[in-house]
């Protein structure tokens, strides 16, 4: 199941976010503000800050194309098999940039968008074969950087 909370990363935490040391990290939980934004995640979804999970702060203009996190597209293991859950939040001012949008299927065929409504928000969902993953991808953007905080945890 998919959940957005808007409004829980305000402008203080989302200027703690880009003090954090960018790319992987997977032994980094404790520093702040990710305690307070895993207390958030793990509201919402029985998540485990040990073993392979970690977070990303990421800037990539050429975006992620269509997949799950935690499998492949037929369901089978791929690297990141360990991972149950994800969370996305989007740190970067929408109006800064064109595209980077995040857009994925609940599996309807219906395609849904989210750009502002990331900024500022957590969006909370499913990764793991088993437990409904969702398929999604980050559309290529231009202009300013386009920051995101990306989580993916392993199951508690």
């Amino acid at each position: 199941m998919l959940t957005l909370l808007p409004d829980v990363v305000d402008s203080d935490l989302r200027q703690e976010v880009m003090r954090l040391r960018r790319g992987i990290n997977r032994d980094a939980w404790s520093s702040s503000p990710m305690p307070r934004i895993v207390d958030i995640v793990k509201e919402h979804a029985p998540v485990t800050t040990k073993g392979k999970s970690y977070w990303n702060l990421e800037c990539r203009g050429k975006g992620h194309g269509w997949h799950y996190d935690g499998c492949k597209p037929d369901m089978s293991p791929n690297h990141m098999s360990w991972c149950s859950w994800s969370a996305v939040s989007l740190i970067s001012d929408p109006t800064t940039f064109e595209g980077g949008h995040f857009e994925y299927d609940e599996g309807d065929g219906e395609i849904q968008r989210l750009k502002e409504e990331l900024y500022g928000s957590l969006l909370i969902y499913p990764s793991g074969a088993h437990n409904n993953p969702l398929w999604h991808q980050a559309t290529a953007h231009t202009g300013a950087d386009r920051w995101v905080l990306l989580m993916f945890f392993a199951e508690e």
